[in-house]
């Protein structure tokens, strides 16, 4: 890549996969384009993910949520108070997810 001049994002997933992305691109970058375009702040928005390349959406000033039957590099993300750690695993997680920050939203109109 160097050699050539090619600046890339390297990525592990899954502890087994190495993931080659463009340097300017990603979902993170992708999240922010779409709140930028509908003109709706970060915060408006709930991302979800379970590997290592969804690090850089779920970080982001987003809801995330990460389901269940997620990889291990996303354990570093546990402290983060923005992103919830869903019980379940896939849709059912996202779900689950969706519920914690919708009825978080509820609590506080009351």
């Amino acid at each position: 890549m160097d050699d050539r001049k090619l600046r890339v994002k390297l990525l592990l997933t899954e502890n087994r996969y190495l993931d080659l992305l463009p340097f300017r691109a990603g979902k993170g970058n992708a999240v922010r384009y779409l709140s930028y375009k509908w003109e709706l702040p970060l915060e408006n928005f709930i991302t979800a993910g379970n590997s290592g390349n969804d690090i850089d959406m779920l970080k982001g000033k987003t809801k995330g949520i990460v389901v269940a039957n997620y990889s291990p590099e996303l354990e570093t993300l546990k402290n983060n108070n923005s992103i919830y750690f869903a019980t379940q695993e896939l849709a059912k997680g996202v779900l689950e997810g969706i519920e914690y920050y919708t009825s978080e939203i509820n609590a506080l109109k009351n």
